[in-house]
């Protein structure tokens, strides 16, 4: 899977949750991971959550955008 963020976002992301934005693609890695839509009319965007466990822990994430499969 390709993630493509704002690197100025991921500083932020990086001081306020200690994780990089490219972590997203680990929950997406992980066997039954599950991606929930939550888009909202007022955000103008597909919007997505992705749970799943990573190194024992779970992990939520949110994205906008696209969200594709590499097959």
């Amino acid at each position: 899977m390709d993630i493509e963020f704002d690197r100025t976002k991921d500083e932020i992301n990086r001081f306020k949750h200690g994780v990089s934005l490219s972590f997203d693609k680990r929950v997406f890695d992980e066997v039954g991971h599950l991606v929930i839509g939550s888009s909202r009319p007022i955000d103008g965007e597909d919007r997505f959550k992705v749970t799943g466990k990573v190194d024992g822990r779970h992990w939520t994430a949110s994205m906008s955008g696209r969200v594709t499969s590499a097959d």
